[in-house]
């Protein structure tokens, strides 16, 4: 779900969103010249079963940080985390298979390696989180052990989590209901536990 964002935000951060929409399409081969960040370890093809490293450079994370930035208040913040999370995924699909993923559990038994389930989308998410933490991006937030609802004993799910530093408010940042690439879906822990609409919407 996007939320609005001032004009002059968005005019001020249009050449780093459009020099990140080119990085995500260029392969970690390309990139290799290029200095390492970091290196990621990514899980798919449900319940983390299949796991690969994919390593972040010094152009995509310029892209990360321009992202994360024009952060005046926390919400302002979990916007940019939406945002940035969904570069990240959009980088790793190059890298990796979860570039096929498809929002929820939609696949067929003919479908290719790369879909995931709501453990491998919470893990990979909150080690997105974590290195944006680690990176010092985060001014706001603190980045929890990702949460767990279980409403019904066949309608298990997890998502990972942020703190707000202030206040102690957590939140959910849910990457599974949308397909790679999509932007997840952010909001209060005690809401995301007894799968509340957010906005009027609730995706799956």
């Amino acid at each position: 779900m996007r939320l609005p964002k001032p004009v002059f935000v968005f005019i001020a951060l249009l050449p780093s969103v459009l020099l990140a929409e080119e990085l995500a399409l260029t392969s970690d081969d390309d990139l290799s010249v290029f200095e390492r960040v970091a290196t990621l370890s990514v899980c798919f093809d449900f319940g983390c079963k299949r796991r690969k490293d994919v390593h972040i450079h010094t152009p995509e994370w310029r892209g990360i940080e321009a992202l994360l930035v024009n952060r005046p208040d926390p919400a302002t913040e979990r916007e940019s985390i939406a945002r940035a999370v969904a570069y990240m995924e959009r980088i790793v699909g190059t890298m990796s298979p979860t570039g096929r993923d498809r929002g929820g559990n939609e696949y067929r038994e003919d479908d290719e390696p790369g879909q995931m389930d709501c453990i491998d989308e919470s893990t990979n998410t909150t080690a997105y989180l974590s290195l944006f933490e680690e990176r010092g991006l985060l001014e706001w937030h603190r980045v929890m052990d990702p949460v767990y609802r279980a409403p019904q004993i066949l309608d298990q799910h997890w998502a990972a989590r942020i703190e707000e530093v202030a206040t102690g408010s957590q939140f959910a940042v849910d990457s599974w209901p949308g397909d790679n690439g999509e932007p997840p879906l952010i909001q209060r822990v005690d809401a995301w536990l007894k799968k509340l609409a957010l906005d009027g919407e609730w995706r799956r």
